[in-house]
């Protein structure tokens, strides 16, 4: 509590009663914190004390403890103490030395010290009694005026000794708990700021409350207020006008148009560039440049042609070596690659393009078109023209509006263009289901797994589960209901654009063997020409080597005779000297032809080869290039497709609920079932539905503006952040949000979709801010139209509920009326007791009812004396009619004596018992 305590002390039947009372208060949350000791009963700080505590969440709660505890768990910094006597009975009546083990135990502790006191006096009208009223000395001493009124304007009824009843106790309760500030939303006790009288004087008292119980209308007005079920048709910002949205028509037709405009605006980004073949220019060339370029060309071969068959053949060998322990040692799939050369089993393409692309470059190149996806997404909702596409300007889809000044549509709810997480497929099936499957809930906007779960649940009807046929018949149910939200468009756009660039990839790799066949199917005479002199050449050659390496060995070989062995050697070597040179010079120069004819053909094909046209070639490039872009365009999508996503968890969570789940805090039953004293009314206001939307609207006029949805979304992600550094202890950065990769892979993106779109996400209320300003502007609206926003009033009259009667405020009415004369004597009006000398009026507030009115108006005489008040008067005599005699003369007339003294005997006081209300 942290505030000011007041202790009370009483004795008695009536202190035990108005304890009792407060207790019955406290249990219906109408009165709170103080402590009630009994004076009898009371030695020490052990001893018990009767405890009432408000709670946080606005209950209220009644413990014995003994002092010492009590004031430890209340948490007060000052005490006041409250003296209660009940001037009509001596059992009732606190001594001076009563009160000392209280106030010493009081003064021993710091917050005691110096604690201002008062000695509240209870007494009806013409309460019998010799001895002086219980004034105690530096204490405030008052009197509760014995008299009741529904306000200072009425005049009052006094209660009567011997008639006081239960309601006179409700009636000393409450003028106690008004006194000291015991009603709850009154922190502020008004004894505090009284002048206390002086000598034996002392001064009367009345107290008037009113609590107005408003939580009823505070609650629809807060259900209606924060209600986005169906989106709030913001009021656009149109200089001098009021002017709001219009719901579209067909939003359907709506959510398609401003897809297929999204996804216009990035047709490059999502299709890549595409390449063509190009045309080469004639170049002219002369007779002798021809030639000159032949010959040229046909002398550098003839040198360079011997080392480039050696390299030719070098690679070769190379290349089929590591092919061969690759294939023997690692194998076609293993990570380890011999040599240089082509793998036996290469990748496919897809997978190569797969592996090269940088996926965070693929996410900054899509952070535009996503960021453009969010701003169409909340101007459908709230219609606050964005920039979208390649124009930084801000502006209207064209589904939703062509200018500023001309008509604006938007959604009719959230969910039709971006589905929240309440909607998901799979929210409510049973964990042993989702454990078979291995699927968790599906949002109707991921295409792809939606796809891949209706196979699932395909593959398991083979096994006939016991639920699965009504499960796959949800799910397509579930599929259509929720297939045209702008979410499931833009993913259906992305889906179709990859089916799009793999048909176009298949037709450019079809194109590309064409064209390459083409090229292939040149004339092949040459080409054969060519084989056969190199077969010729090397017949040739490698023949002619020969002759000449096997005729060096066996000419050594001789025989006995000294002759060559073999008789082709013998011949050849009895040959003339220029015979042999003939025979070999010819087998050279044959070889040599054949090699110089050789050379010449494939210095043609080459010169041809390399000044053709490259129009087929260019071709050839163009459709293989466009092949890989198109593999790459599908894979830059699939990353931009887990970027939608993780940002469609996101923005569906909030739009879902802007707000969160908004909470309801009421304390009910605060009217008791029985009769309270006139002065003290509690009502509950019970306005029209009409009325409390009039009021609604007021305020949803200034919530939903054009534009509203920015600050939710911008809050809902920064609770995100703040959660996933709680959890993740390191900071988290958003500042680039929509160029982060998305689902799986564990960024920002990633994380906080997941954790969004998470059940106990939207389980935080988020509107406390929201409804802190909006509590203020109620209190505002109820000073304003206090007669329509808690009209009418129920009160409990009889045990029932009626209309309460229509009444001047207590503020207004604060310095009217006066005391009731039959309480004060003759004296005392000639002091003037029975006027009105100083008024407290206090109104009061809760944190749970904040458009509720609740207010306190005290009352206080002028400075009274005992014998200013009808308290304590003589015993009156009861004369009875005596016998009749006749006067002996006309002066010893007596007259007859007076009866025996009787008691006026008091009918019994009923006090309140437990559960009094």
């Amino acid at each position: 509590m942290g505030a000011r305590l007041t202790v009370f002390v009483g004795r008695g039947p009536l202190s035990a009663a108005i304890r009792q009372t407060l207790e019955d208060l406290a249990a219906l949350n109408l009165v709170v914190d103080y402590l009630w000791v009994d004076a009898d009963a009371f030695q020490s700080s052990a001893s018990l004390t009767s405890c009432v505590l408000a709670a946080p969440n606005g209950g209220t709660s009644v413990h014995f403890m003994p002092l010492n505890e009590a004031l430890t768990r209340t948490r007060a910094t000052k005490l006041n103490i409250g003296v209660i006597n009940d001037v009509s009975a001596a059992a009732g009546v606190v001594r001076p030395d009563q009160l000392a083990a209280l106030t010493e135990a009081i003064d021993a502790v710091d917050i005691g010290r110096r604690a201002p006191r008062t000695n509240l006096l209870l007494a009806a009208v013409d309460t019998p009694g010799n001895a002086e009223l219980p004034l105690l000395r530096g204490y405030n001493n008052l009197m509760l005026a014995p008299e009741d009124s529904i306000g200072p304007d009425v005049t009052p009824v006094a209660y009567v000794h011997g008639h006081e009843g239960t309601r006179y106790v409700l009636h000393c309760a409450a003028g106690i708990a008004s006194l000291f500030g015991l009603w709850e939303g009154h922190a502020d006790a008004p004894v505090l700021e009284m002048e206390p009288a002086h000598g034996e004087t002392f001064r009367l008292v009345r107290a008037f409350y009113r609590r107005i119980d408003g939580q009823e209308v505070q609650q629809k007005l807060k259900e209606r207020i924060f209600d986005t079920s169906k989106n709030p048709l913001p009021l656009l910002d149109h200089p001098g006008q009021n002017v709001a949205a219009h719901y579209v028509a067909d939003y359907r037709a709506f959510n398609k148009e401003c897809a297929d405009e999204l996804i216009q605006e990035y047709q490059e980004l999502l299709h890549g560039p595409r390449v063509e073949g190009v045309s080469e220019r004639t170049r002219q060339q002369t007779n002798t440049g021809a030639v000159g370029e032949f010959l040229r060309t046909y002398g550098k071969n003839l040198v360079t042609a011997p080392k480039r068959w050696l390299r030719s053949n070098s690679d070769e060998l190379s290349n089929l070596t590591s092919q061969a322990i690759q294939s023997s040692l690692y194998g076609t799939d293993s990570r380890v690659q011999v040599g240089g050369g082509p793998l036996l089993g290469q990748e496919n393409p897809r997978m190569a393009v797969a592996k090269r692309i940088n996926r965070e470059q693929v996410a900054r190149d899509y952070a535009p078109l996503w960021q453009s996806y969010e701003n169409m997404a909340l101007t459908m909702i709230d219609a606050k023209p964005r920039p979208f596409g390649q124009s930084p300007v801000p502006r209207y889809p064209s589904a939703v509006g062509t200018s500023e000044l001309g008509p604006v549509y938007v959604a009719p709810s959230a969910e039709v263009v971006i589905p929240g997480p309440s909607v998901r497929f799979g929210n409510n099936l049973p964990p042993q289901l989702k454990a078979m499957l291995r699927m968790d809930s599906i949002a109707s906007y991921d295409q792809i797994e939606a796809d891949r779960y209706r196979d699932t649940l395909s593959k398991q009807a083979e096994f006939r589960h016991r639920n699965i046929g009504q499960i796959i018949g949800d799910f397509g149910h579930w599929r259509s209901k929720h297939s045209d939200s702008f979410a499931v468009n833009v993913s259906d756009r992305l889906v179709q654009t990859m089916h799009d660039l793999d048909r176009e990839a298949t037709k450019w790799q079809a194109s590309a063997k064409q064209l390459r066949n083409r090229r292939e199917q040149q004339p092949k005479n040459l080409a054969t020409a060519i084989m056969v002199l190199r077969w010729l050449g090397y017949v040739s050659f490698w023949s002619w080597a020969a002759f000449l390496g096997l005729w060096a060995v066996f000419r050594t070989n001789l025989d006995a005779q000294g002759l060559p062995t073999y008789q082709w050697v013998r011949a050849f070597e009895m040959s003339e000297t220029s015979t042999k040179a003939t025979f070999l010079g010819t087998w050279f120069v044959l070889w040599l032809v054949l090699y110089m004819s050789q050379v010449f053909l494939e210095t043609r094909d080459e010169i041809r080869l390399l000044n053709r046209r490259r129009t087929l070639i260019s071709d050839i490039e163009a459709a293989e290039t466009n092949y890989v872009t198109c593999l790459e365009a599908q894979e830059r999508i699939k990353i931009g497709y887990h970027q939608f996503v993780a940002l469609s968890h996101q923005l569906g969570a909030v739009c879902e609920r802007p707000f969160g789940t908004v909470r309801q805090y009421r304390v009910d039953n605060v009217i008791p079932t029985n009769d309270m004293p006139d002065s003290v009314l509690l009502a509950e206001a019970t306005p029209d539905d009409a009325v409390i939307e009039k009021v609604a609207r007021s305020f949803r006029a200034g919530m939903y503006r054009q534009g509203w949805m920015q600050g939710h979304v911008h809050e809902g992600r920064t609770l995100a952040t703040a959660q996933l550094e709680h959890q993740a202890g390191i900071p988290v950065r958003t500042d680039n949000l929509h160029a982060l990769t998305g689902r799986g892979t564990g960024t920002a993106l990633d994380s906080m979709g997941i954790l969004m779109a998470g059940p106990e996400y939207n389980s935080v209320d988020r509107s406390v801010d929201e409804w802190g300003s909006i509590t203020q502007g109620l209190k505002e609206v109820v000073r304003r139209e206090h007669a329509e926003i808690l009209q009418p009033m129920r009160i409990n009259r009889g045990g029932k509920k009626t209309q309460a009667p229509a009444l001047q405020s207590l503020r207004s009415t604060a310095q009217v009326g006066s005391f009731n004369a039959e309480f004060i004597t003759e004296a005392g009006r000639i002091h003037a007791v029975d006027k009105v000398d100083v008024a407290y009026f206090r109104p009061g507030g809760s944190e749970l009812d904040a458009i509720g009115v609740s207010e306190v108006l005290i009352q206080v005489s002028r400075p009274a004396r005992a014998e200013d008040i009808r308290v304590g008067v003589p015993r009156r005599m009861r004369v009875e009619k005596p016998e009749a005699q006749p006067p002996v003369s006309g002066d010893d007339w007596m007259p007859p004596p007076p009866s025996a003294d009787r008691t006026p005997t008091a009918s019994p006081t009923y006090m309140p018992g437990e559960g009094e209300f």
